[in-house]
């Protein structure tokens, strides 16, 4: 296969593409860069920031480098799509020696009769080996009481059901003319949404997946909207991230709805302008802190004061605006807040004062439970160092073992059961949490956990992607061809 060298820009943006995913399916060279070789036609290749295939090319980054460009290497880059990421322990750092994760995915193979034969899926807990005598005597690693047993929680929960019960659905939007990608509407807008439930909820949002429309109320103003509708309500907040568009905000309300009806009154998506285009990311970003200061504090509030209990997911960018939103002054408390593939700053769940902590307390004060979920499959977040260099926590590195993370903060390694960025909402094992979330009859013990599709489990203490420095052996590797290929997709 011969590649071109040439420079070519070419877009077909579609809004019909799933954003949810992320795959929108429109085709660039990356005009921020200068021309590389590129193969269009191979299919292997993809943009890892604009959440496809995930694949980056290493000897792309370092061709710029050598260019001049400045911008620092991400990690992860040299880790094949089909490897898991490196461990410490190919290091020589004093930490090889720690137990960096208790539980890898390979112990979603062991047996769980214990919990298997009880019938009311009570906590079996078991006391974990004493660590090693080197962490007995290290303040930095030292173990508080719970995270000294081993708890694991079995995910025996069905997400595919006969039941034809839907929440109600409602959609939230502050997009100008409901569908700008750029601006915002002069006030949030609210309107009940339907996926064919006359022929059932999930035959409802399958024909939504295939193209069918769903069934909308005209939008109206949400300071008339009648809020005791949702009166002692467990209501859920969906907040979608980059590039994502108004139907792809409609489809993943629909598939996110299917999936947590068992556990929530009422689901209701939240529609920003988050634009569509890869180096549209500032002003995309800047657009979601819009949303939290002047229109997700009141929209919060207001929905706070009826209903039983409040929850947030968000994934992405939306990670940004929903700890923003809960970071004001006029910002009410919530419930549970799930954070998935955080572009939000690492920094912001850390306890302590000065340069490296959080500016985020009240947003720390706001919430009873705040759930960190993070893949180190991510390939999508190193990107964003383009941008913003800060460390996300969708990708942690060895900072989540050095400081002290906020009391109300719950770390969960999701890389046995979440294959990228885009993969949060593809993954049973994520819904199946948030069911175990909200059981009534299991009280999760711990801070640090790993997710597998099986189960959930303690580890003595959070696990780090990486360790947040390049390895002193690749600082000076030149490219070795200019056959690598540098092909974006992004939604």
């Amino acid at each position: 296969m011969e590649c071109s060298s040439s420079f070519s820009y070419s877009s077909s943006y579609s809004d019909t593409g799933n954003p949810l995913f992320h795959k929108n399916e429109v085709e660039v060279t990356n005009p921020m860069f200068s021309a590389v070789p590129f193969c269009p036609s191979d299919p292997d290749t993809g943009n890892a920031l604009f959440h496809k295939n995930e694949i980056m090319c290493t000897d792309f980054w370092r061709l710029h480098n050598q260019l001049g460009m400045g911008f620092a290497q991400p990690s992860l880059l040299d880790t094949p799509d089909s490897e898991v990421p490196p461990s410490d322990t190919d290091s020589s750092s004093d930490t090889d020696t720690d137990p960096e994760r208790e539980l890898s995915s390979a112990s979603a193979e062991e047996s769980l009769s214990d919990t298997d034969t009880d019938p009311e899926r009570e906590l079996s807990s078991t006391s974990a080996e004493e660590p090693p005598s080197d962490t007995d005597t290290d303040p930095e690693q030292e173990l508080s009481s719970t995270s000294q047993k081993e708890f694991r929680y079995p995910l025996d929960y069905t997400l595919e059901d006969d039941s034809n019960f839907a929440p109600q659905l409602w959609m939230l939007n502050d997009r100008r003319e409901s569908t700008s990608p750029t601006h915002f509407s002069a006030g949030t807008q609210i309107a009940r949404v339907s996926f064919s439930f006359s022929v059932g909820f999930k035959q409802g949002c399958f024909a939504f997946s295939r193209k069918a429309k769903p069934i909308m109320k005209k939008y109206k103003e949400f300071s008339n909207f009648k809020i005791e509708k949702l009166s002692d309500r467990r209501v859920l907040i969906l907040i979608h991230g980059f590039t994502v568009q108004h139907t792809g905000a409609l489809k993943m309300l629909c598939k996110v709805a299917d999936k947590v009806k068992h556990s929530y009154d009422v689901v209701i998506g939240y529609s920003y302008p988050a634009y569509a285009k890869f180096y549209e990311y500032l002003p995309a970003e800047r657009n979601a802190l819009q949303a939290a200061k002047e229109r997700l504090p009141a929209i919060l509030g207001s929905i706070q004061k009826v209903a039983r209990e409040v929850h947030i997911i968000a994934h992405s960018m939306g990670t940004i605006a929903a700890m923003h939103a809960l970071n004001q002054e006029s910002s009410p408390k919530i419930n549970k807040l799930f954070l998935l593939g955080g572009a939000v700053e690492e920094a912001s769940i850390f306890d302590c004062e000065g340069q490296g902590c959080t500016t985020m307390k009240r947003a720390l004060e706001n919430v009873e439970n705040i759930y960190a979920l993070y893949s180190c499959h991510d390939k999508v977040l190193p990107w964003r160092s383009l941008f913003n260099p800060s460390r996300t926590l969708g990708l942690p590195d060895q900072a989540i073992q050095q400081r002290p993370i906020a009391e109300r903060v719950r770390l969960i390694d999701t890389t046995p059961s979440v294959k990228g960025h885009s993969d949060y909402f593809a993954s049973p094992a994520i819904f199946k949490f948030f069911r175990l979330a909200n059981d009534e009859e299991v009280s999760i013990q711990g801070r640090y956990f790993s997710l597998t599709s099986t189960h959930l489990s303690t580890t003595v203490k959070p696990f780090a992607c990486s360790k947040g420095k390049e390895k002193e052996s690749e600082k000076d590797i030149k490219p070795k061809s200019l056959k690598k290929r540098a092909i974006f997709k992004f939604s």
